[in-house]
């Protein structure tokens, strides 16, 4: 056993080190081709830097965003789609050329890109205000956030009316096919029943699926909520009639409930009516018998149609939550309940279908609180499946376990308290992992917060118009006491040599590698510079070779054409795939780094003299000067130590403003 297991080991290590091998092989090939159609030679070298972000950017567009679930394509234009209402997100666009690359892949008009001029996060911008308080029906899965960014407390306010829904655990299926087959089978039974249906999903595809298997298994009629046109702009009529009954057909005496599938459907912002007959009559008004039985007065309680009990009524009791409301109740320990008349064991009221769990329960929450508005009955139900994004990924193997105990197979349903309320930790193991991204965010952003608050209290200063001269001198002087150090510092001819060596010899260097102070040393630093530039290049050579000439692959599978390519743009040499192909990969590195020797020798390097002149610096603060405020200055004049030169200039400009006041008053 111990033999078998040693080579079981060695046979498992050399597939390992295999598909490694094969993989790199694919990355390097699949890398080749994208160079080869590009034809700029290597990604990796110049100004070619930006391709591989250009094409991870293309990736992203083709293969991720998914046209009907990120956005949709409407009147020759791609518009986003809100992940969290659904709705479409007019004028808005992704950035760094997202947007430009899902235009290419759709084949729309390609707009330009937006420039983003400021950017704050949601936290800090709130944070801006000196009062802050909200509401809303599902802060407390936040509570921790809330006190922790905003110092705020999160606190419950009982109902106005008794919660009068039931909310039935989850049940669980093995395949997206069987969850959607069940999901179909509870509206077309509930829908029946007389209830209202609302089926939440999670994007435009999923609700276009959904109602095109009701329409196809039972023929449902019902009403879909998503970004597209046609449907966003029946928003308020669609959400109007989402708590009513219609006739099974056109002139039939039998009701059935409106079936409605939304996409992202929590926070709408409005209550969903109930209709006639969506309530079970019999519970409408109490009878004399069970008024009796309850200790009552015969008479109602409340006018006849009256069906919602409210905590500003005198028979108000919180310990029995309203038990003598003759309004049906779903719990236990109301009377009434079993009542042949009143069949409880069905709710009455607005049933809710979640096709899945988000991963925040507090969308889930808002879903289900769509049912059971100011004391309505109603019912809520979510169908999960192992393939749904949150169980799959966050969800773990317990899960796996505890469905395979419960025997989850087939199309077989698995409802069990203990699944959901696992399914419910994973939820708060998410919610816990994206509170602390947000949290690092906020922390990485309080130096551009600082810097915000101070340039906004300057843009302040300048719409109330106080002290604008003070403001404009201290920019004034400011400005000319950093110029004065960058130009006659001692460092601003070695930075001038170092910028122009890297946009001619195409290799970087520090300015504290420039050995030359004066034109005595142009010779010296001549040498220097061409041996840099020698090393540099011979080094690219041999890192960007083994690119297109990979020793461990065949001959044939070298990319001659894009070495071709890159040695024409990067060193001028014009050599053809067919001298290439006659030459080993040291003797084409050779021939290279020699004829990038020999461009490098070509170069004209005279230029650097004017950096070494011993008036360069003061000549350049003298056209610093002239551009900047228009200040005609002799360079003798700079020839100070820099404290007089600072305090000359900032004379000169103060008496440039003072002029241009008396010129161009307000």
């Amino acid at each position: 056993l111990e033999t078998a297991e040693v080579e079981l080991a060695g046979m498992t290590r050399l597939f390992e080190v295999e598909l490694d091998k094969k993989s790199a092989h694919m990355t390097h090939e699949g890398t080749a081709v994208a160079q080869d159609v590009a034809g700029v030679g290597s990604f990796y070298v110049g100004a070619n830097m930006e391709w591989p972000h250009l094409m991870e950017q293309s990736l992203r567009a083709h293969l991720v965003y998914e046209r009907d679930k990120e956005y949709v394509v409407r009147e020759g234009e791609v518009v986003i789609v809100d992940e969290f209402t659904g709705r479409l997100l007019e004028g808005r666009e992704w950035s760094d050329g997202l947007h430009q690359a899902v235009c290419a892949k759709e084949r729309v008009a390609i707009k330009e890109e937006n420039q983003t001029l400021a950017t704050i996060t949601l936290q800090n911008f709130f944070k801006m205000y000196k009062k802050l308080a909200g509401m809303t029906g599902t802060a407390m899965t936040e509570a921790a956030e809330f006190l922790k960014i905003y110092k705020l407390d999160a606190v419950t306010v009982p109902t106005h009316r008794p919660v009068n829904r039931r909310d039935f655990d989850d049940r669980i299926y093995a395949d997206d096919e069987a969850k959607y087959a069940a999901i179909v089978e509870e509206i077309n039974a509930v829908s029946k029943a007389g209830r209202p249906v609302l089926v939440g999903t999670t994007s435009i595809e999923k609700s276009e699926y959904l109602s095109e298997m009701l329409k196809r298994t039972y023929g449902v009629e019902h009403q879909v909520l998503n970004g597209r046109q046609e449907n966003a702009s029946r928003e308020n009529e669609i959400v109007a009639l989402a708590g009513q009954q219609r006739p099974l057909k056109h002139g039939s005496r039998q009701m059935v409930g409106t079936v409605t599938i939304a996409t992202n459907m929590a926070g709408r912002g409005t209550d969903i009516k109930l209709g006639p007959g969506v309530v079970w009559e019999p519970c409408r008004v109490p009878s004399a018998e069970d008024l009796a039985k309850l200790g009552l007065e015969p008479e109602p309680l409340f006018p006849a149609g009256i069906t919602k009990c409210c905590i500003h009524c005198p028979q108000y009791n919180q310990a029995t939550q309203c038990a003598h409301c003759f309004k049906p109740k779903i719990d236990d320990k109301f009377p009434g309940r079993g009542r042949t008349e009143c069949p409880l064991d069905v709710p009455c009221g607005l049933h809710i279908v979640g096709t899945e769990r988000h991963e925040a329960r507090r969308i889930d929450n808002q879903l289900r609180g769509r049912s059971g508005r100011q004391g309505d009955p109603g019912s809520s139900r979510f169908f999960l499946s192992l393939r749904d994004e949150l169980i799959a990924i966050f969800a773990g193997p317990w899960v796996l376990k505890v469905l395979g105990w419960l025997g989850l197979q087939g199309d077989v349903a698995i409802e069990d308290r203990r699944v959901s309320k696992g399914i419910e930790r994973a939820q708060k193991k998410v919610e816990e992992r994206n509170f602390e991204t947000r949290k690092n965010l906020l922390e990485y952003d309080e130096v551009m917060d600082f810097q915000r608050h101070a340039f906004y209290d300057q843009r302040q200063m300048i719409l109330e118009g106080r002290d604008l001269q003070g403001m404009v001198k201290e920019m004034c002087r400011r400005a000319t006491a950093e110029a004065v150090g960058n130009y006659l510092g001692g460092e601003y001819r070695k930075r001038c040599i170092a910028e122009w060596v890297r946009l001619n010899l195409q290799f970087a260097m520090e300015p504290s590698q420039v050995h030359a102070d004066s034109m005595d040393d142009l010779d010296a630093l001549e040498a220097d510079l061409r041996n840099r530039a020698k090393e540099e290049a011979s080094s690219v050579v041999s890192m960007t070779l083994g690119e297109y000439m990979d020793e461990e692959l065949e001959q044939r599978e070298w990319d001659l054409r894009g070495l071709a390519s890159w040695a024409e743009s990067r060193f001028k040499v014009d050599i053809s795939q067919g001298q290439l192909r006659k030459m080993t990969p040291h003797e084409v590195e050779v021939f290279l780094r020699d004829a990038a020797a020999e461009k490098i020798d070509a170069i004209d390097l005279s230029p650097l003299g004017r950096f070494l002149a011993a008036e360069f610096p003061a000549l350049s603060l003298v056209e610093w000067a002239r551009a900047k405020f228009g200040l005609v200055v002799d360079a003798a004049e700079l020839t100070a130590d820099r404290a007089r030169v600072q305090s000359l200039l900032i004379e000169k400009v103060e008496r440039a403003y003072a002029r241009r006041e008396i010129e161009s008053p307000v």
